[in-house]
């Protein structure tokens, strides 16, 4: 009988044991694995844009940042010869200004949160056309063209353009030469009446 009794104890001593290592099981907790974060890494070089004309309109000496905080930039030599060499400082965004001593041109640039370069949009340099006088003399100087034919003709503004009746090759046409960029009324007159 003392044996049973026992042999009973130690059935309800296992009970007890695998209701403890149950409860202990639900209560450890899952911890998920965290993101891996990238550490930014600012000084990373950008050296694509090509310092020539058909890039940027010239061939930059000298290269500013509109903010050296963000973005630092260098005429390249050395391997980077012929080239912009452009530096990450901060996020953010700037303008680089190249530079020939007379003209310029500008780079947007955009620095990412991990140091990366985003060369946005260049605005090369544009010469300006040297102004060249020309004539034109396509107007008749008729009565079908203008209700009267002409024998003097003046210009709201000779300094954009002059003008004159026609001779010689050009008689019987109104002769106009350009002298800059604008716009100007011309007069035509028969001495009574007048034509524009």
């Amino acid at each position: 009988m003392a044996k049973k009794k026992n042999a009973k104890k130690q059935y309800v001593g296992k009970k007890n044991v695998a209701q403890i290592v149950a409860a202990t099981m639900a209560l450890t907790p899952v911890v998920a694995a965290l993101p891996v974060v990238a550490s930014a890494a600012f000084g990373d070089t950008d050296n694509s844009v090509l310092n020539d004309a058909v890039t940027l309109g010239l061939t930059g000496t000298d290269v500013t940042s509109s903010d050296e905080t963000i973005v630092t930039a260098a005429i390249g030599t050395g391997a980077d010869a012929g080239k912009i060499v452009i530096t990450s400082v901060a996020e953010g965004t700037a303008t680089l200004t190249v530079t020939d001593g007379t003209n310029n041109a500008t780079i947007a640039v955009t620095v990412a949160a991990d140091g990366s370069i985003s060369v946005g949009t260049i605005t090369p340099y544009v010469a300006t056309p040297a102004f060249t006088e020309a004539t034109n003399n396509s107007v008749a100087n008729d009565a079908a063209t203008l209700g009267l034919t002409g024998t003097d003709v003046t210009s709201s503004d000779e300094t954009i353009v002059t003008a004159a009746i026609g001779t010689g090759a050009d008689a019987g046409k109104i002769v106009i030469t350009s002298v800059a960029e604008g716009t100007a009324t011309l007069t035509v007159t028969d001495g009574t009446n007048n034509a524009t």
